[in-house]
């Protein structure tokens, strides 16, 4: 090979080498900029989750009341989510709603405080009690848009089960895990919230989309 060619050929492997370096580092970037987005989504959802209490009056019994432990989220726009099944209680009067936020602040919330919208609930929230905190953004469902495998697949990566376990035995192999899921816990779809866990079930069944209080 002559020094000409052997100049070439050297040329030729350092470019090739650099760009699988250049490409390399690319994704490297990449993945590292992926997993920083995710982490400061999940940091951003952890932060706009309200802690809520509901407190409804016994009847014929003074001062005694029931108290019932809900969740919800901080919209960007101000408003506190909730799915408005935390508010039932059929044997008492719906008294008070009490919001806990992420930075320790405490709101007490009137029942005429409370708009409730199909299945979801909402209510304002003050300014000094959502000090530093940045809501997550919303967007209502795709009109005319088939939303039930999206929710499927929702419940299912939150660990409930398929419904072909319902009424078969059980593999050996598999084991029951509780779903990670909670009432008020937020759903997202390209990155915004378009609805809340409204109840959650025992198996994903083909009407997923009933389980959620969805914005309108």
């Amino acid at each position: 090979m002559t020094y000409h060619k052997k100049a070439v050929a050297l040329a030729l492997v350092l470019t090739i080498s650099m760009t699988v370096a250049a490409f390399a580092q690319t994704a490297f970037e990449q993945n590292v900029a992926r997993a920083i987005a995710q982490a400061e989504q999940k940091q951003q959802q952890k932060n706009a989750v309200v802690n809520i209490s509901v407190y409804w009056s016994n009847a014929n019994q003074a001062e005694q009341y029931t108290k019932k432990q809900c969740k919800g989220i901080l919209a960007q726009d101000g408003q506190v989510l909730f799915p408005a099944v935390c508010l039932k209680n059929a044997s008492s009067a719906l008294k008070e709603v009490g919001f806990v936020f992420s930075n320790g602040q405490i709101q007490s919330v009137a029942t005429d405080e409370i708009k409730v919208n199909a299945d979801m609930a909402s209510v304002t929230a003050k300014a000094q009690a959502t000090k530093d905190l940045q809501g997550l953004p919303t967007q209502k469902l795709p009109f005319g848009q088939d939303m039930r495998p999206f929710f499927k697949k929702f419940l299912l990566s939150n660990g409930v089960q398929p419904i072909s376990y319902r009424d078969s035995n059980h593999d050996a192999a598999y084991v029951y895990r509780e779903p990670s899921l909670s009432v008020g816990d937020p759903v997202i779809y390209q990155g915004k919230v378009i609805a809340l866990v409204k109840e959650v079930p025992n198996v994903a069944c083909g009407k997923a989309e009933s389980y959620f209080a969805w914005l309108h």
